[in-house]
């Protein structure tokens, strides 16, 4: 298998799994995916035949959703919160545990 029938492999084994490829080089590739680990597992066996020299994964994470504010208002027109010690905080917009 030549290089580019190895790239065009790679790139269709991405997009089965909603991942992408972010940038080639003569030897090597760097594909992105983000997904639940055992679909990740399953990325990294099937594309082992390839030669995985490096991966790296970052574990759960959370992030609240904003209602208004963006990262291009200012700070002075963002809503800011108020939170007194004798109200708990809302934990809806964690993941279950």
């Amino acid at each position: 298998m030549d290089s580019q029938e190895r790239l065009r492999a790679l790139r269709q084994l991405a997009d089965l799994f909603k991942g992408q490829v972010l940038d080639v080089g003569p030897s090597t590739a760097v594909v992105s995916l983000n997904a639940k680990s055992d679909r990740i597992d399953a990325f990294l066996k099937l594309a082992r035949p390839f030669g995985i020299l490096e991966a790296v994964r970052s574990g759960l994470m959370a992030m609240p959703r904003s209602g208004s504010a963006t990262m291009f208002e200012s700070e002075q027109s963002a809503p800011q919160a108020t939170i007194t010690h004798d109200e708990a905080p809302d934990l809806s917009n964690l993941p279950p545990s």
